[in-house]
């Protein structure tokens, strides 16, 4: 997203002194070490704290930041489930192949379990 930050800046003409980003994963345990089959091993939540130094108004800089995060791939892949497909070749030969499926892409509608 800090690409986008600089990017905007630069089209809106903002000046930015300095621009600091922090990243937080958190993952579920249980399922990546198999202690609940129940439990998967995707990511549960990615958090970020942008630190911005600028003369700027604080209403210009949330408008940046509004305006990079929702250009940003990163974070909006990250937003929106999409289907994961491989293909598994053995020697330049395709192999049949059964990836399995976590608790989380079971779920119905409203987070029930299908």
């Amino acid at each position: 997203m800090l690409s986008q930050v600089t990017r905007f800046a630069s089209v809106q003409d903002l000046a930015l002194d300095k621009v600091e980003m922090e990243l937080k994963a958190t993952f579920p345990q249980e399922g990546k070490y198999g202690l609940d089959p129940k439990i998967g091993v995707a990511m549960e939540k990615l958090s970020y704290r942008i630190d911005v130094v600028s003369k700027e108004p604080a209403e210009r800089i949330a408008r940046l930041i509004e305006t990079a995060d929702g250009a940003c791939h990163a974070a909006n892949s990250l937003r929106v489930p999409v289907p994961v497909e491989g293909i598994l070749r053995l020697n330049g030969t395709e192999v049949p192949f059964a990836p399995p499926v976590p608790p989380e892409s079971r779920r119905g509608p409203a987070g029930s379990i299908d």
